[in-house]
């Protein structure tokens, strides 16, 4: 706060309430509970605790500022925060993190609660705590069992095609004007095609020219899901063919069974003949975070050595080779 600021009468309510906290030892609180969040995170009891224990530090902080400055002054300074028509500046928005809070505390600050009430209600909240924490922390979730192996009732795989982009998200844009979404999607209808001749089940992401959220698009079921993308090298060069498996991904099998399918589908893809690169992994891209099934994503080449139309004989050759893939 400005100088100004600081000496006027709310500044030095704003300062008192701030004090307060570091007198009363807050931060090594709110430092304490975020290390349990970071230990017990998938516990959803530790972040109801630690927005209790924010709550209890401002009925403290407001009971100590209200005997000193008056209970009366303090809870108007407090009503007059949420009257305010522009936005509360940083420190002013510390006092009240929202208007929701006003209610309860002004109630809690005009109580006129004995030091035993105090003590009991302090000392229930410890077993409180312990109990919430440790009735989820030994808990552990269900382990799925998913395996490129696995086959649908009739015994044909199931592949979920994802042709990358759409929509208002057109990808990369060639030297012909041609956009990466549009030859994504087709590359998927050519590969859908084909797979279907050789017994496969095949479902796209999304069938026509629409934008999706990745979130979505990682949430199809099937035995695997590859989703098609293309490069834009500027040189014209041509590009082989790039492929890329999750890493530290919530299924811990995910990420093996992605791995070895990139590895085995990388030896199929030569032996097709056509050009590759070595399968690297990628904790960035969120439609391999978020797969509940074998994934990988496949660049099938640089835009700017394609055609409007994809060559027959390279879809061919590469879905042959996502065939013998998932047959082996």
């Amino acid at each position: 706060m400005d100088k100004n600021t600081l000496e006027s009468p709310e500044g030095k309510l704003i300062f008192a309430h701030e004090a307060q906290h570091i007198l009363k030892g807050h931060a090594w609180d709110k430092l304490y509970i975020e290390l349990m969040c970071c230990f017990f995170w998938i516990n959803p009891a530790i972040y109801w605790v630690r927005k209790e224990l924010h709550r209890l530090h401002e009925f403290q902080v407001d009971r100590a500022v209200g005997e000193c400055y008056g209970k009366t002054d303090y809870a108007s300074f407090l009503l007059n925060l949420t009257q305010q028509h522009q936005q509360l500046d940083y420190m002013q928005s510390r006092i009240l993190k929202s208007q929701n809070e006003l209610v309860e505390r002004v109630d809690r600050l005009m109580r006129n609660l004995s030091p035993r009430t105090k003590g009991y209600q302090y000392l229930l909240l410890v077993p409180c705590i312990c109990v919430l924490i440790v009735s989820f922390s030994f808990i552990k979730p269900p382990k799925e069992k998913i395996t490129v192996s696995s086959a649908v009732k009739n015994g044909a795989k199931t592949i979920v095609l994802d042709p990358g982009h759409g929509g208002k998200d057109s990808g990369g844009t060639n030297s012909k004007g041609l956009k990466e979404k549009d030859l994504t999607l087709q590359a998927c209808k050519m590969i859908q095609n084909e797979l279907e001749k050789e017994g496969f089940k095949v479902v796209l992401t999304h069938s026509k020219d629409e934008f999706m959220m990745l979130k979505d698009r990682a949430a199809f079921t099937g035995d695997a899901l590859i989703s098609i993308h293309f490069d834009v090298d500027p040189s014209n060069a041509k590009r082989p063919i790039g492929l890329l498996y999750p890493k530290a991904v919530e299924l811990p099998k995910i990420q093996d069974q992605s791995r070895e399918l990139a590895f085995r589908l990388t030896q199929n893809l030569q032996k097709q003949g056509l050009s590759t690169q070595k399968p690297a992994e990628s904790h960035s891209h969120a439609i391999l975070r978020g797969a509940k099934i074998p994934a990988l994503i496949v660049s099938l080449g640089n835009m700017n050595t394609f055609s409007n139309t994809l060559d027959p004989e390279f879809i061919s050759a590469f879905a042959q080779a996502i065939k013998t893939s998932l047959s082996e």
